[in-house]
């Protein structure tokens, strides 16, 4: 059969194939450099405000126990905080050629989507230790009962509603990312 009058070969040819706009990818480009520069320019933030907020208390709190409390989120943010501006500027370099924009973009949200995962097993880590804590402080120092439940309900409350917020913008992040992955993979695919 004659390919020209083959109904279904005309339909698969008459399709519209999506090309790549190289402004537009430029443009994106450009603007996921940006964010990720904020990004982490916040994180370096976050970490300088950490260590001296945590070093001045670890300096004045005579409890043990919140001592380890502050020691604890200490090494947290020095160990996650280089780890995350990694993740960020691992695909940020400049002088980048136009022909990588899109591998650099495809690279930028599979690390997005890692960053926003450990930020769920971050919230998922901290209530954890805060009731390992929590008991032990109980146990060590035995205070009054119904002190001690307000408190550890304040606590509690606290971690769960930070929790429920870093999770929920964690599924957010997750799933744009996703969506913005596989939109460029198969960009990528047609090219």
């Amino acid at each position: 059969m004659n390919n020209q009058n083959d109904p279904l070969s005309n339909l698969w040819q008459s399709q519209p194939v999506q090309s790549i706009d190289v402004k537009e990818l430029k443009a994106l480009w450009k603007k996921n450099r940006r964010k990720q520069w904020l990004w982490a320019l916040s994180d370096v933030i976050g970490l300088l405000a950490g260590v001296i907020m945590c070093g001045y208390f670890l300096q004045t709190e005579d409890n043990l126990f919140r001592q380890i409390w502050l020691g604890v989120f200490l090494v947290l943010i020095i160990v996650v905080t280089p780890w995350s501006l990694r993740l960020r500027l691992a695909s940020l370099r400049s002088n980048v050629p136009t022909n990588e924009y899109l591998g650099r973009l495809i690279q930028q949200k599979i690390n997005n989507i890692c960053i926003a995962r450990m930020c769920i097993w971050m919230g998922i880590f901290i209530a954890l230790f805060f009731s390992l804590w929590s008991i032990a402080y109980y146990f060590y120092y035995q205070p009054v009962p119904y002190e001690y439940l307000i408190k550890v309900l304040k606590g509690t409350g606290l971690i769960a509603v930070m929790s429920l917020l870093m999770g929920w913008w964690a599924r957010y992040e997750i799933n744009k990312n996703s969506k913005l992955l596989k939109r460029y993979q198969s960009l990528k695919e047609e090219a």
